[in-house]
């Protein structure tokens, strides 16, 4: 599986990659390169989703989430996962 991080998140694409997962920011995929101060917009990553439905995206966008959840585009909402862990 490929995974798709928010750009907020950056240093935890690198992580996951050393971990063995196929992950890279949305800089990475959508720029081909790691300059984060490249902002890119909401409509351009959802674009690219629905273009590449093999990629989840990580991200705490609670917008973006919705979007994806309404178009059958997977998505890893991160608050979600850690309010599970809380037991909240």
């Amino acid at each position: 599986m490929r995974y798709m991080i928010d750009s907020m998140y950056n240093g935890w694409a690198r992580e996951l990659r050393e971990k063995g997962y196929d992950c890279q920011t949305v800089v990475k995929l959508l720029r081909g390169n790691e300059d984060s101060s490249v902002q890119v917009r909401d409509p351009e990553i959802l674009k690219y989703l629905e273009d590449n439905r093999s990629i989840t995206l990580i991200t705490a966008d609670r917008e973006l989430v919705e979007y994806c959840r309404n178009h059958g585009i997977s998505v890893v909402y991160i608050l979600e996962v850690l309010m599970e862990h809380l037991g909240k």
